[in-house]
């Protein structure tokens, strides 16, 4: 028989969902958030960023005002958050108490002038984006460099999203223009057309991603499209966390969709 990808069920119970399931998360409206593994929330604006569990409780609270305006938080390990501050040039870790691991790491300082993008790539590595160069760069946690691939994308390409799973799979997103894939070691691997996409996740070996306020999603191995039941105009960020659908409308504020049943 056939294996069918976890993620269709995730979003099979997404659809039969009851809109007056969803809650509210939080009562503040915020810039940006993302979800661990856990389902914690870590919800950021400014220079401000609050850890919530599954219940929307505060759990705890970072902040560096020296360093400026949070650009990205990646909680994909939450045993090493990566707090990317683009116009300091810094990058931060976290532990799951919020605690910095370590001194402030300082791009300029490794000659590192125009990332733009800053994320995991496993527990031991960092992969950055440079825009300006459209070269596609892995570190160690001390931002030596190991991995360079020089990406020959369209002169019109501009990612906004960097990711890596534990499937070992890099994901670079233009919303506009749409995806390319690489492996752990910055390898090329696909391109994916997405036009106009509002934003994206990689939950194992798919790409989700929120189109005309519809989840859809595309198999990177199976290279297939799917749409799931769920969709919500007002949807501007989505993230799948392990037990819920957390979405956030046009106003900043965070909702909560459990998965309601299974299929």
């Amino acid at each position: 028989m056939k294996k069918i990808p976890i993620l269709i069920y995730i979003l099979v119970a997404l659809g039969v969902a009851n809109a007056q399931e969803r809650r509210l998360f939080i009562e503040t409206p915020v810039e940006h958030y993302t979800v661990d593994l856990f389902d914690n929330v870590y919800a950021w604006s400014g220079a401000s960023l609050v850890q919530y569990d599954r219940a929307g409780n505060p759990l705890r609270h970072y902040s560096n005002p020296a360093l400026g305006t949070i650009t990205h938080v990646d909680a994909s390990y939450p045993s090493k958050i990566l707090v990317f501050y683009q116009e300091a040039a810094c990058i931060v870790l976290l532990d799951n108490q919020l605690s910095p691991i370590g001194n402030t790491l300082n791009l300029l300082d490794h000659n590192l002038f125009t990332i733009s993008l800053a994320a995991m790539a496993g527990t031991s590595k960092i992969a950055l984006y440079d825009n300006q160069n459209q070269t596609l760069l892995l570190s160690d946690m001390q931002l030596n460099i190991t991995g360079t691939t020089r990406c020959q994308f369209e002169s019109d390409f501009h990612p906004t999203f960097l990711q890596s799973t534990r499937e070992e799979t890099l994901m670079l997103l233009d919303t506009a223009k749409g995806a390319y894939s690489f492996d752990i070691l910055g390898s090329f691997r696909q391109k994916i057309m997405l036009p106009h996409t509002t934003c994206a996740q990689l939950v194992g070996d798919e790409l989700v991603y929120l189109q005309n306020g519809v989840l859809r999603f595309y198999h990177l191995q199976q290279h297939t499209y799917h749409d799931s039941d769920w969709a919500d105009a007002s949807c501007r960020n989505f993230h799948v966390g392990s037990q819920c659908l957390y979405f956030q409308d046009t106003t900043g504020h965070i909702y909560q969709i459990p998965k309601s049943s299974k299929p």
